[in-house]
């Protein structure tokens, strides 16, 4: 009885242990150099490289699969798609001209690129252990960004117009036009609230429109040049303000702004850890990533860079 008793306490003491350890996400940067790219993996709770890779060419994108261990770049100088899979050589896939946004579905079976200077999107599937481009799909002015709501729809933000283009990738192609600011940018969704938020750049405004008819709730108010956004788990929406250098608090339930905070220079991509403690963002101007506490946008801590900043990524 004895030995159960310690072996209790012990399987306890693990339990408890590992249960409180946080999970340490790591963030992929992009800086760009003469030529090249240079991406760092980053520790985000130990602000820490853990490894580096140098791609030739520009870069606009970053993302992953964390499921098939993948990355994936976009290159719009030499207009391709980029896959990097651990222990298997890179894959380069041509894609439209000028590719500047791009998801993969929640089953991990398509890609989908924006082509901004084509006005289409690239569609891919997955086939064994490649990507095939299953053809590319007419969709507003300028696309920049890509969000899948299923398994076989997505929507895309067309910059150049005043909605987003919904595309059906079963059918190839765009089924409706759901109307939001004028420029659209990036795109988040929130489907405990049923809502999709969308930063509308020459607007400055966060768009709210329905998950589930995809009319249009609401506008908010946010600062100047709304870039990316970000959602917290209890309601709370991040925006970057690109042109005016600050970061907007957006409360969902009371539709409004309630806090600004002034950061300085461009502020671009935004990444969220899945945990909600870490809220990442790019700073184009002064070359840097920074990383705030999404409690009381502290500064936790800051990354500078040798060239500038132009793809942030999340991944386990």
């Amino acid at each position: 009885m004895k030995n159960l008793a310690v072996l209790f306490i012990a399987i306890l003491l693990f339990t408890s242990c590992t249960s409180h350890r946080k999970p340490d996400y790591k963030a992929i940067v992009g800086a760009l150099g003469q030529n090249k790219v240079r991406f760092y993996v980053v520790s985000v709770r130990k602000m820490k490289v853990r490894r580096s890779f140098t791609l030739k060419g520009a870069a606009s994108f970053v993302g992953s699969y964390p499921e098939k261990k993948e990355i994936y770049v976009l290159n719009p100088q030499a207009n391709e798609l980029i896959i990097q899979s651990r222990g298997k050589k890179d894959t380069f896939l041509p894609t439209g001209k000028l590719p500047l946004g791009l998801d993969v579905s929640p089953n991990g079976n398509f890609l989908v690129v924006a082509n901004n200077e084509d006005h289409t999107v690239s569609v891919f599937q997955r086939q064994g252990r490649d990507f095939i481009e299953t053809g590319r799909v007419k969709v507003g002015k300028f696309p920049v960004f890509v969000k899948f709501v299923s398994s076989s729809q997505c929507l895309v933000s067309n910059n150049g117009d005043s909605y987003l283009s919904l595309v059906d990738i079963n059918r190839m192609k765009e089924i409706r036009q759901v109307k939001c600011g004028f420029s659209p940018f990036e795109i988040e969704l929130d489907k405990d609230r049923n809502l999709i938020y969308t930063a509308c750049f020459s607007e400055n405004v966060v768009s709210l429109n329905s998950l589930t008819d995809y009319r249009e709730i609401a506008k908010i108010n946010v600062g100047e040049g709304p870039y990316g956004v970000a959602k917290s788990q209890n309601g709370e929406l991040f925006v970057t303000n690109s042109n005016d250098g600050s970061i907007s608090v957006v409360d969902v339930a009371q539709r409004k702004e309630i806090q600004k905070i002034a950061v300085g220079g461009y502020l671009a991509e935004m990444e969220l850890t899945p945990d909600d403690n870490c809220l990442l963002i790019l700073d184009r101007t002064d070359r840097k990533v920074i990383c705030f506490s999404p409690q009381n946008l502290n500064k936790m801590w800051e990354m500078q860079l040798k060239g500038e900043p132009c793809a942030l990524g999340i991944t386990r």
